[in-house]
């Protein structure tokens, strides 16, 4: 007689195996198998399959989620960030270049991964840095020294973030290397990630209709207000002029090819070197 917890058990499993689709990054002839094993088990002991699929997100279904850090960040920081989001398809964005905080959008689990990762990163980039700092430095050199061959360490970090997934996209040997899956399924896999993350900043019909509505109004309320538009007009002009604030270039100093060349060293993923 099944008990209770093998059903549980095996309601576990048919969900692992429901999960294993081309678009989680999986071969066709492994979804196949996937699928069958499922209808197996659930026949067996007697399971509602369809009640299970059901109950599980597909592809479809799937959504991208925010999460939000609120602080500042330095030019390497952001970098490490920027590095994590492209190995888990995940889109980030900054507020004033990281200054003002940032935010992933991807995911859950990528996110997670992603924000594991980034500060993973960083601190590969600081025990680097402790590792290659001279001896010797005034303050004002050991500072500039700091700053320079962190930036410089995690701008290489990602600049071979973008090359790994440029080339898991492009080759099955460096597909299979880093998930046991080809090169198309790998470019499936993150195209559907990113049609996802894109999905999560249409607006709801909803909010599409109340925008539309919002829209009607202030054109009517310009009709019936000519001076003020007029004037609002004029300070949004002015607004527009301002200048928009300066982006973050990587800082160049003492450090910077030491910087460079450990970042070579640094691993982007426990699994890839």
């Amino acid at each position: 007689m099944t008990t209770a917890e093998e059903i549980a058990k095996a309601k576990a499993k048919i969900a692992k195996l429901l999960n294993m689709t081309v678009e989680r990054g999986c071969s066709e002839d492994e979804q196949e198998t996937a699928m069958s094993m499922a209808a197996a088990l659930a026949t067996r002991l007697g399971i509602d399959l369809e009640a299970q699929r059901q109950k599980e997100p597909t592809a479809t279904q799937r959504k991208a989620m925010k999460k939000a850090f609120n602080q500042e960040f330095k030019i390497h920081q952001v970098l490490a960030f920027q590095a994590a989001a492209k190995l888990y398809g995940c889109d980030v964005y900054t507020y004033g270049h990281g200054k003002g905080g940032l935010f992933f959008v991807g995911r859950e689990e990528n996110v997670e991964l992603a924000e594991q990762t980034a500060f993973w990163l960083m601190r590969q980039v600081e025990l680097l840095y402790k590792q290659n700092l001279p001896r010797g430095l005034s303050q004002s050199v050991r500072a500039q020294y700091r700053k320079t061959f962190k930036a410089a360490c995690a701008y290489r970090v990602n600049e071979r973030a973008a090359q790994l997934m440029a080339e898991m996209r492009r080759t099955d040997q460096a597909a299979q290397a880093a998930t046991g899956s080809n090169a198309l399924v790998v470019q499936g896999y993150f195209e559907q990630l990113k049609r996802e993350n894109a999905a999560f900043f249409e607006p709801t019909a909803e909010e599409k209709a109340r925008a539309e509505q919002r829209q009607l109004e202030h054109q009517q309320w310009r009709k019936d207000n000519p001076e003020e538009a007029k004037a609002l007009d004029k300070l949004m002009n002015k607004s527009s002029r301002r200048r928009a604030p300066r982006a973050r270039s990587l800082p160049t100093g003492v450090g910077a090819n030491a910087g460079m060349a450990a970042g070579d060293r640094v691993q982007l993923r426990k699994e890839v070197k």
